[in-house]
Order: structure tokens, then sequence, then C-alpha cells
């Protein structure tokens, strides 16, 4: 389990455009990009004191826009706790994980569409795994599979990320499942790899692209390998190779699967 660069749920061109253009915010706009790059580029220190001086900046709207207000600070927190999430993974300070969920904590609390909930839920969950406080990250990923509605599929799905995982209800099962592992529920761990497993089947029958699945089948595929499975390792790897023939993994995975 992993976070990934994700594009966020409101539209930061479109926040912009609907109020802070208008406030004549220029040098705003400005910090918000940069961050954005920096994020992306993984200049994560750098991205943090760019979301920070544009939320000093950031204008008080009236009460007629004050979802516009809210839900921009969401986006700011959430960038925040991002990059101090993978500071503390790039720099093995585990400390940095306090002041990552301490801003996607605010984040989440701002927002106020549920669906601008689930990003900060699946990165607070992914934050407390990392602590190890696996009660705690299971709550917060069964929120978010609450809010998602898991047993259906939206038709956006392949747009909601812009790497690795397909979509937020796939990132929460993968997520949920590793909780279980952690908490020694092999059977309700098991019972949530066979519900994203299943997911994957149906997205790729209603698109004609594999990349989306690549990343999650690679990982379910370790996951069952941890399990004592190799047959259903090797059925998941087979698949993600016949997906994705130039596979980055493709050493990886024919080395683990000589180790069994």
């Amino acid at each position: 389990m992993s976070i990934r660069i994700k594009i966020f749920g409101i539209s930061l061109v479109g926040i912009l455009m609907m109020g802070l253009l208008g406030c004549r915010q220029p040098n705003l706009y400005k910090d918000v990009y940069d961050a954005e790059s920096l994020r992306y580029e993984g200049k994560y220190r750098a991205a943090i004191a760019k979301y920070e001086a544009a939320a000093k900046k950031f204008p008080h709207f009236p009460d007629d826009t004050k979802i516009i207000n809210v839900e921009f600070l969401t986006l700011l927190n959430y960038g925040i706790a991002f990059c101090y999430a993978k500071l503390a993974e790039t720099e093995g300070d585990v400390s940095l994980y306090l002041k990552a969920e301490a801003a996607v904590k605010e984040g989440y609390q701002t927002a106020i569409l549920p669906l601008n909930q689930t990003e900060p839920l699946y990165l607070w969950g992914y934050i407390l795994f990392k602590q190890g406080r696996y009660e705690e990250a299971r709550a917060k990923f069964e929120t978010l599979l609450g809010i998602l509605g898991h047993n259906r599929l939206d038709g956006d799905f392949p747009a909601k990320t812009s790497f690795g995982f397909v979509d937020d209800t796939t990132e929460a099962l993968f997520g949920l499942g590793k909780v279980y592992l952690q908490l020694g529920d092999e059977a309700a761990a098991r019972q949530t790899f066979a519900q994203l497993k299943q997911r994957i089947e149906t997205i790729k029958q209603r698109t004609s692209s594999r990349v989306y699945t690549a990343e999650v089948l690679y990982g379910l595929g370790k996951v069952y390998l941890e399990l004592g499975d190799k047959a259903a390792a090797q059925s998941v790897f087979a698949q993600h190779l016949k997906d994705t023939p130039d596979s980055a993994y493709r050493l990886e995975i024919e080395r683990l699967l000589e180790k069994q």
C-alpha cells in the first residue's frame, strides 16, 4: 500500500476561476501552481512552503461563497499532508506522520461534500497504517468505502487518479485488506481482497486500457505471497504481465516467485 499523487476531487483551476482571479490574487495562484508542480517533482519541503504561503494569502470569502473557501483549504491541507507523509517515508522520520495527520484531519474537517472527503480519508487511513494504528486505519477505510458505495462503479473512474490505482474504491479495498492482515484477521483480509479482485475484473471489462489495473495487480500478487497462497499470486502476476508486457516489475515478480 502506498500513497500516490492524485487529481484532487475539486478542480483547482475551477476554484481559481470562480473566485480567486476575481479577487486579484495572482500571487496566490502562482503559489498553488508551484506547490503542485513541486509535489509532482518530489520536492516535498519546498512544496509545503508554497502551500503554506498560499494558505496565508487566501482571502476569506463571504458566506455565499463558503464552499469555495473551505474546499480550497481542504486542497491545501491535503497537499501539505501528502508531502509530510512522503517526507516521513523518504527521510525515515516517523514524527512527520503526526504533522501529516494534523494537516489531513483539518482538510477532512473542512470538506463539505462527501465526495471531497475521499482523498483526505484515504490519506488519513494510510498515515494511521504507517504509524501502526491499525484499528483507527480500519475505521477510516471503512468510512471511505461507505461514502463511495463500493458495490457500484462510477462511470468516470479512469479519470479519478493520475497515477497508479484505478480509483478511490480500489485503493480503499486494498488498504482495508492490508489493515485486516495486520490485525490478524485473515478471513476478513481474504474476503476484502476477493472483492478487490472482482472489482478489477469489472473495471477491465469497462475500459480497453490495462494501465489502470497494473499497479494494484502487482500489489495484490505480493499480498497473496504474504498469505502463502502461491497459486493465487501466480495467477494475479500472470494477469499483470499479460496486461502490461513491458512491466517495470517483471524482474521483481520473477524474483519473488523464485523465493517461494
